[in-house]
């Protein structure tokens, strides 16, 4: 395979995230050319339903359906706020009835779709083991497997059933203890400030992109 061909594809894979209200032009060029996947919206994009979906409207040049992802978990992980529906944190849905989980997802999903978005990276499957763990914490349903099974199960029908792609998120299943993540924020603090984007996946693995 060429290198070109490998670039390309590579590229088809990838999520970009960017400073400010407008992407820069090497983005939009980018994603004109097919060049990317789609890109990763954050609060400094935008923070209103309207916002988003004024910035994904001159981002849908793009020659492929574009992939517009968001993390919009509800209680503190919420990037879009009012007049998108108050969802309360995950330990506190946990605690409920499954079916109100995904009801409230698909409220969630539907009004996530319309401000333009196209996936959501939420629910979070992580069980909530560790309360020294700043990062988990109350964005984990439960602190058993089963409850998180079916609450995160419930959550992921509920955004699909409004026609949103799910990208769940274990986070941290082996979680860090808390005095790493006291070392990590002074690093993730500083690749903020200098534009980069920064998404905690899988486990340990962190990207970052231009």
């Amino acid at each position: 395979m060429r290198a070109a061909e490998l670039e390309a594809l590579a590229g088809r894979v990838v999520l970009a995230g960017f400073p400010g209200t407008s992407p820069p032009v090497e983005l939009a060029e980018a994603l004109r050319g097919d060049a990317l996947a789609g890109v990763v919206l954050f609060a400094r994009n935008a923070r209103t339903p309207a916002e988003a979906r004024a910035l994904v409207a001159g981002l849908q040049a793009a020659p492929r359906g574009l992939i517009v992802a968001l993390d919009q978990e509800g209680g503190r992980v919420a990037r879009l706020g009012p007049p998108m529906p108050t969802v309360p944190p995950a330990a506190t849905r946990g605690r409920g009835e499954s079916a109100e989980t995904r009801r409230v997802a698909e409220r969630q999903g539907k009004a996530l779709r319309a401000a333009g978005v196209s996936m959501n990276l939420a629910p979070v499957f992580d069980v909530h083991t560790n309360d020294a763990n700043p990062v988990i914490g109350d964005r984990a349903f439960a602190a058993t497997a089963e409850a998180v099974r079916r609450h995160a199960g419930a959550f992921a029908s509920g955004l699909e059933a409004a026609g949103l792609d799910v990208l769940p998120a274990p986070m941290a299943a082996a979680s860090p203890p808390a005095s790493t993540w006291d070392a990590l924020r002074p690093r993730m603090k500083a690749f903020r400030d200098s534009g980069w984007a920064i998404h905690e996946w899988i486990g340990r693995l962190w990207y970052a992109v231009r």
